[in-house]
């Protein structure tokens, strides 16, 4: 039996007269090509598919409250306070027992937020409508520092014994003060 190096790239007939499967792939590649260009005569092309929408209206925010329980003074620790509010759009309701999910990241050398991320698990009370997160941090130096909290949670419209969910995600900024060492505004 002779070897043929390039019998798979180009296009040949097989033993028994078939066509390889290169050869049809190319022969499909062609059609699909020039197929859509041509047009039967007395025939409109087909009109262009409209713009899909731009967005989802949305189904509702989350107001995000981020402030220190106590002045944080360089050097120590101490706690952010992150109070959560579901607003739902028209039709929307919050979701009982839905996951949350919040995350806090500090801009600068003047915080670290030891714990970054928590759940409902971890809120004061985690059956409450609006949940209340303590995110512990370490004041490293003198100066403000920007917090960034990021939330998470569904929203549901309940129609016909049908229930549909989607996601509302939130951010806030907030400019936290670290006081230097021995002064507290």
């Amino acid at each position: 039996m002779r070897r043929r190096p390039f019998a798979r790239v180009a296009p040949s007939y097989g033993r028994r007269g078939r066509l390889s499967y290169v050869g049809a792939a190319a022969i499909a590649l062609a059609l699909a090509i020039v197929a859509p260009t041509v047009v039967a005569e007395g025939q409109q092309p087909a009109p262009p598919r409209p713009p899909p929408p731009a967005t989802r209206a949305p189904a509702g925010t989350i107001e995000l409250r981020l402030e220190p329980e106590a002045p944080l003074v360089a050097g120590g620790r101490g706690t952010l306070r992150l109070v959560m509010r579901v607003v739902p759009a028209a039709g929307w309701l919050p979701a009982d027992e839905a996951p949350w999910i919040a995350t806090a990241i500090a801009d600068g050398n003047a915080l670290e937020v030891v714990r970054p991320r928590q759940t409902r698990l971890d809120a004061l009370d985690p059956a409450a409508a609006d949940p209340v997160l303590r995110f512990p941090v370490v004041a490293r130096a003198a100066g403000d520092a920007v917090v960034r909290v990021t939330a998470s949670t569904f929203v549901c419209r309940v129609r016909a014994r049908a229930r549909r969910c989607r996601a509302v995600t939130s951010t806030s900024r907030t400019t936290v003060a670290v006081s230097a060492a021995g002064r507290a505004p």
